[in-house]
């Protein structure tokens, strides 16, 4: 007799198995048959995890690793988000807390429409939350990593916070700041301390600061 699948379609027995995000774990060389069998059996104690975090967990494969056998499975593409590089318009569509608890991201607009990014694509829950919350029409679901997102979340906050001191030492200076006048009788112990005052010095100096981050040369 023929195996009723769900849905009561029958599919015959030599029904065909889906493909799993273990399966392609396997064939991408990302893992091995023993791993595998380790995390199915922790699996059967623990039915609320999914193999693929399992196998994290034990350090057997990284998080790309996982969202892109999930984005195999799935059919999707899986986008490496570059927290240097995002789009600042697809990524400020949602709240920084939303997008950290949701694993969700804009990731690009492109004419209105959205890219957003999913830890999980298959949530279709998730998917009419964010519609609701956004203005844009979403065209395109993409597989991402949450840690990616934290990272581009904390180097977006990072830049505001820096852009907001550059524009408070800006507002500090006035013209008479950017006058050199030359005392032979200053005391140099009060030069270096006002020097330490001065909003030019510390203008200097975070540009100084800000280029070596940036990690340039010159």
């Amino acid at each position: 007799e023929g195996l009723v699948a769900e849905h009561g379609v029958d599919r015959g027995a030599n029904a065909v198995r889906r493909k799993t995000v273990e399966d392609c774990l396997l064939a991408n060389g990302k893992v091995d048959a023993e791993k595998v069998v380790q995390a199915r059996t922790i699996q059967t104690t623990s039915r609320a995890k999914k193999i693929g975090q399992i196998l994290l967990e034990m350090g057997a494969v990284t998080e790309e690793d996982v969202q892109a056998a999930i984005a195999e499975v799935l059919a999707l593409e899986y986008v490496a988000i570059d927290p240097k590089r995002v789009d600042r318009r697809a990524f400020g569509a949602l709240p920084a807390e939303f997008m950290k608890a949701r694993g969700c991201c804009g990731v690009r607009i492109d004419e209105g429409k959205l890219t957003l990014g999913m830890t999980d694509p298959a949530d279709v829950f998730l998917l009419d939350e964010v519609k609701r919350r956004v203005n844009a029409k979403i065209v395109k679901i993409v597989a991402v990593c949450q840690t990616h997102i934290n990272t581009a979340i904390e180097t977006a906050d990072a830049g505001s916070s820096e852009g907001e001191k550059f524009d408070e030492i800006m507002k500090d200076m006035g013209e008479d700041e950017l006058e050199i006048v030359a005392e032979e009788k200053d005391d140099l112990t009060d030069l270096a301390k006002a020097s330490g005052e001065s909003p030019v010095i510390r203008l200097v100096n975070f540009l100084i600061f800000d280029a070596i981050k940036q990690g340039s040369s010159d």
